[in-house]
């Protein structure tokens, strides 16, 4: 370097140099104000602080320009220079500290206290009425033994009630002087919580190493949060654990969600915890780690989503999440669409990964028509069912953890549809006392509402039946035979031989206001009235039965066996009308019975109950459907009481489709069964009539046959039968002959 630029340097360094000592003198003076402002407040002196602080962050800054100069410099005579200017920056910057160190002490409020920070150095001396006071000192430290600066320090004196104070130095010291007496010192720090102990003073010796490190706690913590499941519903009463995320057994606080599913948890120590949440049917769910700072709260922003709990066929919670399956169920014809509550939600599995194929899965719908379903993935039969509507039917197919919201599902009312009934089948008659008969035979059955259209509940429908009896036939084959083999033996029916008697009748139900739903199985009651009529039996000659005039071994006729049948309403009503007498069977070897001329039908009329029951688990509930009846009615029957409307009679009449398949549109077979039972005693016991059948061809009319009229029957019968859908046969023919 050369001489002209040492000479700058030297000529800029003593510049500074002459600046800092002007500033030293005046800091000088400023120590002496410091003496003499002790009294004011804490305010004051922390301002004034800061300002001697800035001037010692200059003078380093000084200090580090001479150094650097004292590198770069080889003038051994300014070098000398700068030596000394270096020695006399380094005395101030130490005042300049020492400056700093005495404001960083707290002073008295009143002339008779003295808080100070330092208090190893205290420079003042104290004034005659401080002579008599007792010194305290002190350290505020954390849990890792670190000093905590600005703490506030309070004390309060038991007896006066006076208080004064001040915060610690950066290294957490605190000191003051006070009078003796009973003290009351309490601490505090931003984040941090306090303790409040009691001294005396003097002090006594325990005392005295209980202030050396006065121990503050962080400030409790509290978490709130909300738990909720995927349909972001609340979970209400789930179990919170805060967990230590090392050691799990180690809890922090426990909490239980509101009606909200909101939780609070309070007084928490500050550390990093796991959120462990419990709830009935849910999977345990754990959080990522959350921290939590001392004295503040923790509000999560994101809502605790926890998950279903989903069990196997043996009842062990297996590790996939559920499916969700949910919607909503509405009336198709309300004006305003309306949700259907009390529905039956039901998902069949057919291809599930979670269970047993064909698992059913059932779930009823709330009160505004909503439903939930958890299943493992599969693919899955569904159907809805409800009261009075027909049922709703599709397939859906879910995935593990999936959330399906399907579209709405609206159900058509069935209650207020009419429903037909085309059985054909084969039937058993039997009297009383009498032999039985075999029929084939056709029933076509019709019900309808009457009144406004699209009622839910119609009250009145109109209904009719009419059944077209055979010839008598014997049919011995088995049943299931008979309903693989009856679309063929009906169609080979001769024409002349398919209504051999006709009965019909016709009436009308009123529905009571009750009804009855037992699972899939719906009933409903109805009060009926009906009545109709029954035609003659009828066949080629008019001739029921022929049999054998009675007669002895040798070959003549059997007087005595005479006598007794002349007896009988057959042959002689009444003694004064009879038609026969001994002198009829003359010449006679035959008897043959024929029907009455009748000139009208046999009427019947009934009033009584009817039970309707529709069961769920069909998928088809429409009118070619029909539902199962049972009757219970009281009338008179002229087929029953001697061709006359005499005497009470009770019938019983029932109709029950069964299933045979499992299909989802099963076949039915169709069972049914009828009782005429007189209500009235009987008072016409008589022997019974024994002849014998006679056999091979016997021509009638003829001189040799005695033409007896038959009685229209008073005798209690039966019939009972069984059926197929006519419809479905028909159907099965049309395909069959549109084959190929």
């Amino acid at each position: 370097m050369n001489r002209r630029m040492q000479l700058l340097v030297c000529i800029a360094l003593v510049a500074n140099w002459m600046s800092i000592t002007s500033w030293a003198q005046t800091a000088k003076g400023r120590d002496h104000q410091i003496q003499a402002r002790e009294r004011t407040t804490n305010q004051e002196m922390i301002t004034l602080r800061k300002g001697y602080e800035a001037k010692l962050k200059e003078q380093k800054e000084q200090i580090d320009a001479v150094e650097q100069a004292l590198r770069t410099i080889a003038d051994g005579k300014v070098h000398k220079t700068l030596i000394s200017h270096l020695a006399e920056l380094q005395a101030q910057a130490n005042d300049s500290q020492e400056i700093i160190r005495r404001l960083s002490s707290v002073t008295a409020l009143d002339s008779h206290h003295s808080l100070r920070r330092a208090p190893s150095r205290i420079d003042s001396t104290p004034s005659e009425s401080q002579e008599d006071q007792f010194k305290v000192e002190g350290k505020v430290i954390d849990q890792k033994g670190n000093g905590i600066p600005d703490a506030q320090v309070t004390v309060k004196n038991l007896t006066t009630k006076e208080t004064f104070g001040g915060s610690t130095d950066i290294d957490g010291e605190f000191s003051f002087s006070a009078l003796p007496g009973k003290y009351e010192l309490t601490v505090s720090a931003k984040n941090f919580q306090g303790p409040r102990q009691r001294i005396n003073l003097p002090l006594t010796a325990a005392q005295i190493e209980e202030l050396k490190e006065i121990t503050l706690e962080p400030s409790k913590a509290r978490i709130t949060g909300k738990v909720k499941n995927k349909l972001d519903e609340a979970i209400v009463s789930a179990a919170i654990e805060l967990q230590d995320p090392a050691n799990a057994t180690k809890i922090a606080g426990r909490g239980v969600t509101d009606k909200d599913g909101k939780f609070n948890i309070a007084n928490l120590p500050p550390s990093t915890y796991n959120i462990v949440v419990k709830a009935t049917g849910y999977k345990v769910f754990t959080s990522t780690p959350q921290k939590l700072d001392p004295g503040k709260e923790l509000s999560l922003k994101d809502d605790l989503v926890i998950t279903k709990e989903l069990r196997n066929d043996e009842g062990k919670v297996t590790p996939d999440d559920p499916a969700i399956v949910t919607g909503e169920v509405y009336d198709a014809s309300s004006p305003p669409i309306k949700g259907l509550a009390n529905a039956t939600v039901q998902l069949q599995a057919s291809n599930s990964s979670g269970g047993s194929i064909n698992k059913l899965y059932t779930k009823s719908t709330d009160g505004k028509g909503k439903f939930t379903v958890y299943v493992p993935n599969g693919t899955y039969d569904m159907t809805v069912l409800c009261l009075n509507f027909k049922p709703f039917i599709t397939q859906i197919m879910v995935s593990n953890g999936e959330l399906k919201k399907l579209d709405p599902i609206r159900l058509e009312r069935e209650g207020d549809g009419e429903f037909y009934r085309a059985i054909a089948g084969v039937e058993q008659i039997g009297a009383n006392s009498s032999g039985t008969e075999q029929h084939t035979f056709l029933d076509l059955f019709f019900s309808r509402p009457i009144g406004r259209p699209g009622a839910l509940r119609p009250n009145f429908r109109v209904w009719g039946d009419v059944r077209l009896t055979s010839v008598p036939q014997q049919i011995q084959s088995g049943v299931k035979d008979f309903v693989s083999s009856f679309a063929s033996n009906a169609v080979g029916t001769k024409v002349n031989q398919i209504a051999d008697a006709v009965v019909y009748m016709a009436g009308l139900q009123y529905r009571l206001p009750f009804d009855l739903k037992v699972g899939p199985t719906q009933f409903h009651f109805y009060a009926i009235a009906g009545g109709g009529a029954t035609t003659t039996r009828s066949s080629v000659s008019g001739v029921t039965d022929i049999f054998k005039v009675p007669t002895k071994k040798d070959g003549k006729q059997d007087t005595d066996a005479v006598a007794m049948l002349l007896k009988r309403p057959e042959f002689c009503k009444r003694p004064e009308t009879c038609r026969f007498t001994a002198g009829s069977f003359t010449g006679k070897e035959f008897i043959a019975f024929a029907a009455p001329d009748r000139d009208r039908f046999f009427r019947q009329y009934y009033g009584g109950v009817r039970f309707e029951t529709k069961y769920f688990q069909t998928s088809r509930i429409d009118k070619f459907n029909p539902p199962a009846i049972f009757d219970v009615m009281v009338g008179q029957n002229e087929t029953v009481t001697g061709g006359g409307l005499q005497g009470a009679v009770l019938r019983l009449d029932g109709f029950f489709p069964l299933p045979i398949s499992a299909d989802k549109d099963p076949s039915f077979i169709y069972l049914f069964g009828t009782a005429f039972m007189k209500l009235h005693r009987s008072s016409n016991f008589v022997d019974p009539l024994v002849l014998e059948r006679a056999t091979g061809q016997v021509a009638v009319p003829a001189e040799n046959v005695l033409i007896v009229t038959s009685p229209p029957s008073a005798r209690d019968y039966y019939r009972i039968g069984i059926g197929v859908n006519l419809l479905s046969i028909i159907d099965k023919l049309r395909t069959k002959s549109q084959t190929p």
